[in-house]
């Protein structure tokens, strides 16, 4: 019978968590390093890459852009790949059918601000981006 075979409460078996704390410790460290790589990484999308993107599509369209990922409006969806050197590559754009928009010339934009300040020690290349474009009329 089971409750039989059950020690009382005051009885029971104090199984101590044994840990390395070394071992935790390295842990908390490699993990502090992932976030502050995505930080990084997070910081250099958006000042370095997502800032310069915006204003070279200034000579595009007369309005200013908003780049994000909001998936409920956009005008055109931007895909890009940014080396170590800072380089943009794979460089991908989807404009729907019908659009106003000269995807050569959205093209041409996006590539005349490449090289891209290299990103920071610590993030990986190659950085990806993709964002859904609009543009404030």
């Amino acid at each position: 019978d089971l409750a039989e075979s059950a020690l009382p409460f005051d009885e029971a078996r104090s199984d101590e968590v044994k840990f390395d704390e070394a071992a935790v410790e390295e842990l908390l460290k490699r993990t502090r390093d992932t976030v502050d790589e995505r930080d990084q990484e997070s910081r250099y999308r958006l000042i370095e890459v997502r800032e310069r993107i915006m204003r070279a599509l200034e000579s595009v369209h007369p309005g200013s852009s908003v780049v994000s990922g909001d998936r409920a409006r956009y005008r055109f969806l931007l895909e890009l790949r940014v080396d170590a050197d800072g380089y943009i590559f794979d460089l991908g754009l989807q404009v729907p059918p019908g659009s106003d928009l000269d995807a050569g010339k959205l093209e041409r934009a996006i590539v005349s601000i490449s090289p891209l300040p290299a990103p920071p020690a610590g993030v990986k290349a190659p950085v990806e981006c993709q964002w859904r474009v609009d543009f404030l009329d």
